[in-house]
């Protein structure tokens, strides 16, 4: 989950992602173990008075009650690879409304924090027209989905062949707001110099849609297809 910290350390806040996991509480910290009853959710609370929530992406396990999950020696890590933790997606997908402040968040879950990951993004308007966009980002990624492309603005869907009454939010017959759909998949991870890392990464992620005054989030939704090549190191 992509979180605000406020902390003694850092007046200002310091932006991030969390990770919880459940731990063998007899050993040093590190050592997880099945437990998958974990669920959560960050609730946003804002200057305006708006709030929503955003649940967390929650993984669970086929291993037997409190037995390890972790192998070897430290650095642990958290292996996505359908044995110590279920797969992850091989792709994610999410509606979007194109208005201002409409953010995404992505975590990069192949390679660690220097890696980068690169996605390819088959984009729909209201009137099923084809775009594409593409994304490099390492460790993780929120911004708003302008910052990945124009064509997920209001002003940009306006000059494609669209449905005129598509989102009609005042039942005049007439669309008062472009949306759209699309499909976010990994084209590879790479080194910091360049070179091929995988062909293929491993994301999750969430998106809020709206104006300032009326918000609101979900997870990105996620195929049926998963796949292997997810970890992460544990501190």
């Amino acid at each position: 989950m992509l979180t605000s910290c406020h902390n003694a350390f850092a007046g200002n806040g310091q932006d991030g992602y969390v990770v919880v996991s459940a731990e063998d509480p007899s050993l040093a910290m590190g050592n997880a173990w099945s437990h998958s009853y974990l669920i959560g959710s960050e609730i946003v609370m804002s200057g305006l008075g708006v709030t929503y929530m955003v649940n967390a992406y929650s993984v669970t396990t086929d291993r037997p009650e409190h037995q390890p999950t972790t192998n070897g020696q430290p650095p642990f890590h958290l292996d996505f690879n359908g044995g110590d933790y279920k797969l992850l997606p091989d792709y994610l997908m999410s509606d979007f409304v194109g208005v201002a402040n409409s953010q995404l968040a992505l975590i990069n879950f192949t390679g660690g924090a220097n890696i980068e990951n690169t996605l390819h993004f088959e984009v729909y308007n209201d009137n099923e027209l084809p775009l594409s966009a593409t994304l490099r980002f390492r460790c993780w990624f929120d911004c708003p989905l302008s910052s990945v492309s124009p064509l997920f603005t209001e002003a940009n869907l306006d000059n494609f062949p669209n449905d005129p009454q598509e989102l009609d939010l005042t039942c005049d017959g007439q669309g008062d707001v472009e949306t759209g759909w699309f499909l976010i998949r990994s084209s590879g991870t790479w080194f910091p110099g360049g070179q091929s890392h995988s062909p293929d990464g491993a994301i999750i992620g969430s998106i809020t849609a709206g104006h300032a005054s009326v918000r609101g989030g979900h997870l990105l939704w996620e195929s049926d297809t998963r796949q292997i090549n997810a970890a992460f190191r544990l501190p």
